[in-house]
């Protein structure tokens, strides 16, 4: 017989075991409900729910007048669980009607038992149906919406504009240095999951709503972008350069207008072009202008009262030595006035002037003018450019400077600094972005004319502005002239810096121009890299540039109508045109017209494109000689002419 305390003991044992047992799982419970319980709320909580993302409508990017530059294209994505579909084959004709693909298609998409399969993917309004979309709204069914970044205008703002990425992010451009203010804040959803881990379909648990970005209104003006990039591309097209660069400005408030370089991209598929079409031109590219830059050194002297434009200067007949290099004219120059040097774009003439100036007072109005600083405009990657410290400087920077070689720019510091001699002598910060608006409509933020500071006198500024206007008139920027209309500029002409050294064979072509010069509204900058046609100089190069995209501006903006000499009679047609120019909707013509009298015009001065364009209605048997400019006509300007008529015209070429 079993002893009694044995029992006993093994019942204590026992006893102890479930008593150890039981708390240890009431302590386990406690832990759980008591200590730990948030964090195992939250694991249940993952299980059984699942967050979605709302993604906020990205805000658009419009022009001054209101025009979206950006468009946010609605999309949808549909996908299926199959294994909760009941009526398979209904569900497939409805898909079917929604595409117009086959119904055996989406049948055998969804005849099966798996869990998730995408029926479509990004399906824009314009390729679906909509009337059917909610016909395959039912179980097993799911649509997802998406917006989808698309760019109208294509190559023509792709630069300044830029492009987003999958994730809705911009990648370049105002893209890109907006971002923050265009994406908006994302919402999300918490939706129900079954014990398979699998969504519910339609069980919205949970929802906090998305905030749209904010839309944006640019300085820009659609028109004047389209002008500009459409004749820079003929420029870059003609010169078979390596690129074409531009920008347009308003003098007085510093508002870019337009900006653009050629070659381009199409930021709804950026992928196909090379890389380095992204960069906006304008602001990365520093080069060596040239003769552009001999306006900060006439600045310099006028302001520093060491000259006046009447003074006379002797050019040496076009040649002089500065230390170990020689320095040539385009011509063999004698004395010339100030204003001459300027006209003509003598090198010694400016280097002589220079000299009166002095090494420190010309770095000292280079830096004013803005050149060697990032000008501040609000588009991603703006380079500094050069301007070599004033210790650097010897005899012979000075004088290649005040030539504008040895000093390195960009188009909008260029554009910047002219704009500050077209108004009176004020160094405005250029502005790309008007206003920033809510998504409710509330204004967000202004941007105002910025003043960087005063570079000149409004003396100073009216007696460069009339030496700029002479320049086109009668010296090297004549090709940039248009009849009836005041327009100043200075014409410029680089060679490239290849391996350390001048090349002889590539060079850098520029012009800037303003008008009307009475109260300048626009100026351009234009710079042809490399040019490689007939042309290589700023004058021949650039400046018909420039003149084309004046000429485009008159005929849309009519503020400029007090300003034009000469309009257009009620009796006379336009009979001779830039060919390459198609007249768009209710654009006005060209204030430069000849009358169907059948009179000759004068081509003396023109080029060659230019002379054929203007006697293009006339049906003349033109023998042409030589190349460059038009010095002589066979039949006399003002000659009543008949179709068939024969006319010699000779061109000689002019540096």
């Amino acid at each position: 017989m079993v002893d009694s305390r044995i029992i006993k003991f093994r019942a204590g044992i026992v006893l102890t075991i479930l008593i150890f047992f039981w708390a240890t799982i009431l302590i386990k419970l406690f832990i759980i409900q008591i200590i730990d319980s948030n964090c195992y709320k939250e694991i249940c909580l993952k299980q059984s729910t699942e967050k979605e993302i709302i993604e906020p409508i990205r805000g658009t990017i419009f022009d001054r007048n209101g025009n979206p530059l950006t468009m946010n294209i609605l999309t949808y994505s549909i996908f299926a669980h199959p294994y909760l579909i009941t009526d398979k084959k209904k569900i497939a004709e409805n898909l079917s009607k929604l595409t117009g693909k086959p119904i055996s298609y989406y049948y055998n998409l969804i005849n099966n038992k798996k869990t998730f399969v995408w029926i479509e993917k990004e399906l824009t309004i314009d390729k679906i149906n909509e009337k059917y979309i909610d016909s395959i709204r039912t179980q097993g069914i799911e649509i997802k919406k998406k917006y989808r970044r698309y760019y109208p205008y294509k190559d023509i703002f792709a630069h300044v504009i830029g492009f987003v990425g999958t994730e809705n992010k911009g990648l370049c451009g105002l893209e890109l240095q907006y971002d923050p203010i265009l994406r908006g804040v994302p919402g999300w959803k918490i939706i129900l999951k079954d014990g398979f881990g699998r969504v519910i379909p339609a069980s919205v648990k949970k929802i906090k709503k998305a905030i749209n970005g904010n839309d944006i209104y640019l300085t820009l003006d659609k028109e004047y972008q389209t002008i500009l990039y459409e004749e820079l591309k003929t420029a870059y097209q003609v010169n078979k350069a390596d690129k074409a660069m531009g920008i347009i400005m308003n003098p007085k408030t510093g508002e870019i207008l337009a900006i653009a370089s050629v070659p381009s991209y199409d930021p709804n598929r950026p992928g196909k072009y090379p890389i380095a079409n992204q960069k906006i031109s304008s602001i990365t590219d520093i080069f060596e202008p040239g003769s552009t830059l001999k306006i900060i050194t006439a600045a310099a002297a006028l302001e520093e009262k060491k000259i006046e434009p009447d003074d006379t200067i002797f050019c040496e007949y076009g040649k002089i030595t500065i230390g170990d290099i020689i320095i040539h004219d385009a011509e063999p120059y004698g004395t010339l006035k100030f204003s001459e040097v300027i006209e003509k774009s003598s090198n010694i003439g400016t280097i002589k002037i220079a000299h009166k100036v002095g090494k420190k007072k010309l770095y000292e109005y280079f830096l004013r003018f803005g050149f060697g600083t990032k000008t501040g405009v609000n588009l991603p990657g703006e380079e500094n450019g050069i301007v070599h410290e004033l210790e650097d400087w010897n005899e012979i920077t000075l004088a290649q400077v005040s030539i504008g070689q040895g000093i390195c720019s960009t188009v909008i510091q260029l554009a910047s600094a002219y704009c500050a001699i077209a108004n009176s002598g004020y160094l405005m910060k250029p502005i790309i972005v008007r206003q920033i608006i809510s998504p409710d409509n509330i204004k967000v933020k202004d941007f105002s004319p910025e003043l960087i500071r005063k570079v000149t006198s409004k003396t100073t500024s009216l007696k460069l502005r009339s030496m700029l206007e002479l320049t086109v008139e009668e010296g090297t920027g004549i090709h940039a002239s248009i009849k009836g209309i005041k327009i100043a500029g200075k014409t410029g002409t680089a060679q490239k810096v290849i391996d350390g050294k001048y090349s002889k064979r590539d060079y850098i072509a520029n012009f800037v121009g303003f008008t009307p010069v009475e109260d300048p509204k626009y100026l351009c900058v234009v710079v042809v890299d490399n040019p490689r046609g007939k042309y290589h100089t700023g004058g021949y190069v650039s400046a018909p540039v420039v003149r084309d995209v004046f000429k485009r501006i008159i005929n849309i903006d009519d503020n400029l109508t007090n300003f034009v000499e000469n309009k257009i009679k009620n009796n006379e047609k336009i009979t001779s045109q830039n060919n390459s120019y198609n007249y768009q909707k209710n654009e006005k013509p060209l204030l430069i017209t000849y009358s169907l009298s059948n009179r000759m015009p004068n081509l003396i001065g023109k080029t060659l494109r230019e002379s054929l364009n203007l006697i293009v209605g006339l049906n003349l048997d033109i023998e042409i000689d030589g190349s460059g400019v038009v010095y002589y006509q066979s039949i006399k300007p003002g000659s009543i002419v008949k179709p068939n008529d024969k006319c010699l015209i000779k061109l000689k070429e002019y540096d």
